[in-house]
């Protein structure tokens, strides 16, 4: 899915308005194969918890946890931290930026905007279980290869973001890899086992697209 980068920053920049009310919860379970599920591992973020356990015949069961209960952060956005020296010169997007691109072009333009606005970020590379006929649906995975971010909140830690979805959270069909690969894997194979509750995300309009929102509170 492709979407407006300079309109997900607009939206990262302005966390804490609006907040609504929230409290949904879902839960998910899936079983992987292969020598690349050792790509998951623990991962815990602001209403997020994916467990990782054996499970029989050599599988692998992957449990996600989401809830919807409000970011309940009181930093301020953007934090006042100084820009990234690391980031390299580009004087067209720290004035501003418009592009479109896949989730990855997207996830990469999203980070380096949000740090050179001083603000914490980085990409997540991972699995989105999907229906077929999706762009990049995999029928071993029963979904596709995706990307998207975590921002940092100083007094809450990180909490999932997608660019091309969804701001301050995402949903139990979301499965980061605990580390980068730096290749496709081939080998990896995944199931859902079960799927159930129900997000109460509000709807976000922003320039020409709409985002999904976890509320926040101030």
């Amino acid at each position: 899915m492709k979407r407006g980068a300079a309109a997900f920053l607009a939206v990262a920049m302005t966390l804490g308005s609006a907040a609504v009310a929230a409290g949904g919860e879902q839960v998910a379970r899936y079983r992987g194969m292969g020598d690349a599920i050792r790509l998951f591992d623990q991962f815990d973020n602001d209403g997020y918890s994916l467990a990782v356990s054996a499970g029989t015949a050599g599988s692998v069961e992957l449990s996600v946890r989401v809830s919807d209960s409000p970011l309940a952060s009181r930093a301020p956005f953007p934090t006042g931290l100084p820009r990234d020296r690391a980031l390299p010169h580009a004087p067209e997007r720290d004035a501003f930026a418009e592009k479109r691109a896949n989730c990855v072009g997207l996830s990469e333009l999203a980070v380096d905007l949000l740090r050179r606005a001083g603000i914490r970020a980085r990409t997540v590379q991972g699995v989105l279980k999907s229906d077929p006929g999706t762009p990049g649906y995999d029928g071993r995975i029963g979904g596709a290869y995706h990307r998207w971010i975590e921002v940092h909140y100083p007094d809450r830690g990180f909490a999932f973001s997608d660019p091309s979805a969804s701001v301050n959270g995402v949903d139990a069909r979301y499965l980061p890899f605990s580390r980068r690969a730096y290749a496709k894997p081939k080998d990896l194979r995944l199931t859902a086992v079960s799927f159930a509750g129900t997000l109460g995300y509000g709807t976000l309009p922003s320039g020409l697209v709409s985002l999904r929102r976890r509320a926040t509170t101030r």
